[in-house]
């Protein structure tokens, strides 16, 4: 059996043994505390990310809501509202630290903004859903006759679908004007809810014995029928105008339209706003061609400006609007100038939409109306070709926007009787009709006259066309500095 025997003590254990094996035990328990200090950062760094994909997974839901919602306002009002509009209504913190140098600090920061958005976001939704409703209850008033009823008369008229009789007690609001302006009641409506009319109150005079009253009213139908006709002609002429300058546009706007399509679908937020500010770079192009004017003075940029300087233009406009300061005058005019011409640009595409079916129309299911929209840009476009052609302007800038117009509008410059023939019917038949709801000129009340002739005027100034006299031109400072209207016909 192996013995075994005790190990001796060291005896020459001095302070140099008790300092090498103290420093060894600080060194180790140095290691354990950074250990610990680290894991308490990484436990910290978890929670604070968790809170991090919360907050943003709330914000992000409301930014799903307030897209939807507002894309279905803008789509009435023909306005652009993006989330940087939104966020200048309030005041959204910025980041300053780098996650790398300070993560805690950053993620801190970001649940900060992230809650400022939300509380932004919350408010705008609840409005956007309340002007949602006014938008369908107009809308509903207009294309269904929900709520009108007719005059003395029992006949349906435009003057029944005035914004007087749809809220008489209250202004309309923004997005309830826009309904009003751009969908005005169609005549197959009216002449929908007449028939009803005739027929109910042809009911009720059989069963009174009013013979004599039942044979005017049977007169009024007759003479609805005939008037019928002659609304379904104009409704295919005009469906068949306006397709076909639709037609010659919609390649054109095929990248736009195409984008537009995605944009509006399903997406994730971080897509949706890449896509969104592609987007913004196609419509200011397209404004910019528009409005070569206003874009070359107030941005610097034209048509055929680089996607890189657009690109540059919309991020210092973004910086602008989420700043939260005070912007200068100039910097207000550059801001107004990219909205102008961005929401040009959204016009521009929508207003090349194809709005009814050829089916639809050439049986009389639905009656055309004016594009007013369309029309009224055909008018600006038309105004600055003159303005280039006759009096500023060079040849290259001339032949460059005729070009622009026949591909945005679908309309050539060169056609000068087809092109003044139809902005004389939007001038002569269509606007009056736009204003006065249809009541002839004579029958109108002295407040309504003055608004008419306010109008008239206007058009006469910015759009060189004489709604007393049918006829174009131009005002001009003559050799005694007074101001004079030059016919041009």
């Amino acid at each position: 059996m192996a013995l075994w025997k005790v190990r001796q003590p060291r005896l020459d254990y001095g302070p140099e043994d008790t300092m090498r094996e103290l420093s060894a035990l600080i060194i180790s328990l140095a290691r354990e505390s950074a250990e610990n200090t680290r894991q308490d950062k990484r436990d910290q760094l978890n929670l604070i990310s968790r809170e991090l994909d919360k907050t943003e997974a709330e914000r992000n839901f409301f930014i799903g809501e307030v897209t939807k919602t507002q894309n279905a306002i803008n789509a009435i009002t023909e306005e652009t509202t993006s989330l940087n509009d939104i966020y200048a209504t309030g005041k959204v913190p910025g980041i300053t630290a780098e996650i790398t140098d300070e993560p805690i600090k950053y993620y801190k920061q970001k649940i900060a903004q992230a809650k400022s958005q939300i509380d932004i976001l919350k408010p705008f939704y609840g409005e956007a859903v309340a002007e949602l409703g006014n938008i369908n209850r107009s809308l509903n008033f207009l294309q269904k006759g929900v709520g009108v009823s007719p005059g003395e008369d029992k006949i349906y008229g435009t003057e029944d679908f005035l914004p007087a009789r749809y809220a008489p007690d209250r202004d309309l609001s923004e997005a309830e004007q826009a309904v009003f302006d751009r969908y005005p009641v169609s005549q197959s409506l009216l002449d929908q809810l007449s028939a009803s009319q005739v027929t109910a109150e042809k009911g009720r005079l059989d069963i009174a014995g009013g013979y004599g009253e039942k044979k005017k009213l049977e007169l009024i139908e007759l003479e609805d029928k005939y008037e019928n006709v002659k609304e379904y002609k104009a409704s295919v002429s005009r469906y068949n105008e306006y397709a076909s300058e639709v037609r010659n546009s919609n390649m054109y706007f095929f990248n736009i339209n195409n984008k537009q399509v995605e944009h509006d679908t399903e997406l994730d937020a971080d897509k949706r706003e890449i896509l969104g500010e592609e987007l913004d770079v196609m419509y200011l192009r397209e404004g910019a061609g528009f409005e070569p004017d206003v874009a070359e003075i107030e941005l610097g940029i034209n048509y055929n400006s680089p996607r890189e300087k657009l690109e540059k233009i919309s991020e210092e406009v973004d910086k602008l609007l989420s700043s939260g300061r005070q912007l200068s005058q100039e910097e207000l005019q550059k801001v107004e100038a990219w909205k102008s011409l961005r929401e040009r640009g959204v016009k521009l595409r929508n207003e090349n939409l194809q709005k009814y079916d050829s089916r639809n129309v050439k049986s009389g299911v639905v009656t055309v109306q004016p594009y007013l929209e369309r029309d009224r840009m055909l008018a600006e476009a038309y105004y600055k070709y003159r303005e280039m052609t006759g009096y500023e302007g060079s040849d290259i800038d001339r032949k460059s926007y005729h070009v622009y117009i026949e591909n945005a509008l679908g309309i050539d410059f060169d056609n000068r009787a087809t092109v003044r023939n139809r902005l004389k019917r939007y001038f002569m038949e269509d606007l009056p009709q736009q204003y006065t709801g249809g009541i002839p000129y004579s029958k109108l009340g002295k407040s309504d006259k003055e608004f008419f002739m306010k109008k008239a005027a206007e058009i006469k100034e910015t759009l060189g066309f004489d709604m007393g006299t049918g006829k174009f031109g131009r005002y001009i400072i003559n050799n005694q500095g007074v101001k004079e209207w030059i016919v041009d016909e």
